[in-house]
């Protein structure tokens, strides 16, 4: 029932009379509101949202003069359109499509123009009350973006989860997958600063805890990991300086792994349960890509077979054997 209605007002709407008009284009901006998007972890945030509305309006005799913000697609001819019905004046601004065989041309990834137009309208008698643009009612406002009710939490006296009057994230916000996975993140007009993400064992133990920041800096984005006594087993730092980004420990509390980045190569050094060196690894694979990243285990799947150098007890070299190592920079157990 509620569609019939709806088509029977559009219907309706078009079958009144056409109102003489004439448009003047004052400005345009590109809004990218409607661009092709790609979610990254630190971005520009999500934008504001720009609103159709009415900037101002004069009546003069029989002729309404109307200044109006209107968003609409960026390619194609311009038209207006504008007829009354009672009290409500119906507007139409919007690129004509382009129809081809039959179809709507449609650009993928096409951008949103914000145009502010003046419109000359003739032959309105009676003021409008209502004024319809697009479909859309539009209000006389000096607010350019959509607005909306503000939300929050209140967790242990501290403001959480806060969206301002423009739906964009404020502040620190806690988010929970499930009881075992907590994740604390903070945003500045959606965008997010930094970022730090807890797991636990089913005991309520800390299993691990990750920290991002949008710099990349060494020491400001690492992953550690503990076991359920809560002895630091694993360390990653983010891949962007020269030096040691990663590190594990035996059960015992002595060094088991070792990486470090000189600027080109990785070395990936093993370490036995009482602390002598085993064996070394020198890799290029994946230093390009990753750099600026903490390489987290569940970061990548690849496996990727490289030369190592193995040292006996004594720390002297006994000859090279190629060991498999995972994309998070592990030599993986079998080896």
């Amino acid at each position: 029932m509620r569609f019939s209605i709806l088509l029977l007002l559009l219907v309706s709407n078009s079958l009144l009379a056409q109102l003489p008009n004439q448009y003047h284009i004052l400005s345009e901006i590109d809004t990218d509101e409607d661009a092709e998007h790609v979610e990254v972890v630190f971005g520009d945030g999500e934008k504001k949202k720009y609103r159709n509305r009415i900037i101002s309006r004069e009546k003069k005799g029989e002729t309404l003069k109307l200044v109006i913000a209107v968003k609409s697609d960026c390619i194609g001819p311009l038209f207006s359109e504008a007829s009354m019905e009672a009290d409500t004046l119906f507007l139409k601004f919007d690129v004509r499509p382009e129809i081809i065989d039959g179809y709507e041309r449609v650009e993928i990834g096409e951008v949103i123009k914000l145009r502010t137009v003046e419109l000359l309208i003739s032959g309105i008698q009676k003021d409008p009350n209502i004024i319809y643009l697009n479909e859309e009612q539009i209000e006389l406002s000096s607010e350019p973006y959509l607005t909306f009710p503000e939300n929050f939490e209140i967790d242990q006296g501290d403001t959480i989860n806060r969206t301002d009057r423009y739906g964009q994230k404020q502040g620190l916000w806690v988010e929970e997958y499930g009881p075992l996975n907590i994740t604390e993140s903070f945003f500045k007009d959606s965008k997010l600063l930094h970022a730090s993400m807890f797991e636990f064992y089913a005991s309520g133990a800390l299993e691990s805890e990750s920290f991002f920041a949008d710099t990349f800096k060494i020491d400001q984005a690492y992953h550690k990991r503990y076991d359920e006594s809560g002895n630091l087993i694993e360390e990653s730092l983010a891949i962007n300086q020269t030096g040691v980004f990663k590190r594990k420990w035996h059960a015992n509390g002595i060094k088991a792994q070792e990486n470090f980045y000189d600027g080109k190569l990785i070395t990936i050094s093993q370490f036995d349960e009482q602390g002598r060196l085993s064996c070394t690894c020198e890799t290029e694979i994946g230093v390009m890509e990753l750099r600026g990243y903490c390489v987290l285990r569940y970061g990548g799947t690849g496996e990727y077979v490289i030369p190592c150098t193995l040292y006996d007890k004594n720390g002297d070299k006994m000859g090279k054997k190629n060991k498999t190592f995972a994309m998070y920079y592990d030599i993986l157990p079998r080896n």
